[in-house]
């Protein structure tokens, strides 16, 4: 059943059994595609995950939309077949609900609503609005943090106090139990003039809510992918991220952002005085090239990890650090093998413990040589802590959002040098990168 193969698909990239990738992506297309034809519930998650053609990953999120859109229909004030008119996208029409206030005039402030799941600045993509609201705390606009708590992890109430002291007004929608159309209603009573969506189609999402129409122009942030229907009016984006010949994997109009779409907050997560690592403190090896690419198993792919594999042999010293995720056994024993098939001594590849805190991670990552992205989907928010500690990155972007957001803040960053054209160009980037200097370590001994 397409069900099973989800799920068999899950414990392959998550345990990193490459050898399985060559046979079982045919066989999750198809279980895409049929499930598409036969209507079935879509899993963008996975959509997002899996190294798809992208056409069906685009096929994915619209027939999700579709889905979503039929059960919303109820609470609807226009029929849903008329939300969906194709021509490249979806034709954006707004339900009639009435506004007091739809156009901002003289005297009067933008207000815009940010829907997540939660707002702590240091809980992944949702906490990266953390960065943005104190830029947008002037007279010019209006900005309320829309909580949609009970799905995910809630703010501390500490976390939410941080988060209150940077907007005009916080709510709670999920209190109660409320569904869908009575959030709707919520949002829609604030009238707010402009929705941006933190959220996406990531696992328990609330996007129903938003193909209501409870704002004029609803706006998605930080997701990496389409959201297939008409709920979201505009992604942000930038020229790197999503240029504009590929404008047509997204159903959502563009608005490309000078330097990079992918905002962080690092600025205020980090001490300005953060301490310097050592090698011995994190227990790592002296004198030797230390590889980072500590992406989460699911992400690697073979020919990728064949790249990772020819840059060890050309720098017969180098480490390969791996970060511990679910899984970490049987992904470090498969790529254990992985490795040994491809010449490369399998205690080479080591695989590390998380650490306690953010600062300690970014302390630690700060020791490596290199950082080698990963091309299905690439580092995110890892990518911002490894160039915030000073590291190169090289990355190999692909044609999706979630495979060029590296590459997005390297060439904002004025690093575009180490965005590799080819496989073949990465390996090479990576190993001029990871070649050790006179003291062993391509960076200096203390990896500084």
């Amino acid at each position: 059943s397409p069900t099973f193969i989800y799920r068999w698909w899950d414990a392959v990239q998550l345990s990193a059994a490459l050898s399985l990738y060559q046979h079982g992506l045919p066989m999750v297309v198809d279980a895409l595609l049929g499930g598409i034809r036969k209507g079935e519930p879509m899993d963008m998650a996975q959509a997002m995950r899996c190294p798809l053609p992208d056409h069906i990953r685009r096929l994915t999120a619209e027939a999700q939309a579709r889905l979503l859109l039929a059960q919303a229909a109820p609470h609807a004030l226009l029929d849903p077949a008329s939300l969906f008119a194709f021509r490249g996208g979806f034709a954006h029409v707004p339900l009639d609900w009435s506004f007091s206030n739809l156009a901002p005039g003289e005297g009067r402030r933008v207000r815009v609503g940010f829907l997540s799941f939660n707002f702590s600045p240091a809980r992944n993509l949702n906490g990266l609005v953390a960065g943005v609201l104190p830029r947008i705390a002037d007279a010019r606009f209006e900005s309320i943090c829309m909580a949609l708590y009970g799905h995910h992890r809630s703010d501390t109430e500490h976390e939410r106090r941080d988060a209150e002291a940077h907007c005009t007004s916080f709510v709670d929608l999920g209190a109660g139990g409320k569904t869908d159309a009575e959030v709707a209603r919520d949002v829609n009573d604030m009238q707010p003039h402009v929705v941006v969506d933190l959220i996406g189609l990531i696992h328990n999402h609330r996007h129903s809510v938003l193909l209501l129409r409870p704002a004029p122009l609803q706006v998605v942030m930080v997701y990496a992918a389409t959201t297939g229907g008409p709920g979201i009016d505009l992604l942000l984006a930038d020229r790197t991220a999503t240029p504009p010949e590929l404008a047509d994997l997204y159903t959502e109009r563009l608005l490309f952002l000078p330097g990079s779409h992918f905002v962080n907050n690092q600025a205020g997560l980090l001490p300005l005085d953060l301490l310097p690592a050592s090698r011995a403190e994190f227990g790592l090896p002296e004198g030797v090239p230390l590889v980072a690419a500590m992406n989460a198993f699911f992400k690697i792919c073979p020919e990728v990890f064949q790249a990772w594999m020819e840059v060890l042999r050309r720098v017969p010293s180098a480490i390969l650090l791996l970060a511990k995720y679910q899984y970490f056994e049987a992904a470090a024993a498969n790529l254990a093998k992985a490795a040994a098939m491809l010449d490369v001594e399998p205690s080479r590849v080591v695989t590390l413990n998380k650490t306690a805190s953010l600062v300690d991670h970014v302390r630690r990552a700060g020791l490596a040589d290199l950082f080698l992205d990963t091309r299905t989907y690439n580092a995110h928010t890892l990518a911002v802590d490894v160039l915030w500690a000073g590291v190169p990155l090289v990355t190999l972007p692909g044609t999706a959002l979630a495979q060029r957001v590296s590459a997005s803040l390297l060439v904002a960053s004025g690093l575009g040098d180490t965005v590799a054209r080819s496989l073949h160009d990465y390996a090479d980037i990576a190993a001029a990168l990871a070649r050790p200097a006179r003291g062993g370590s391509a960076r200096g001994a203390s990896g500084a």
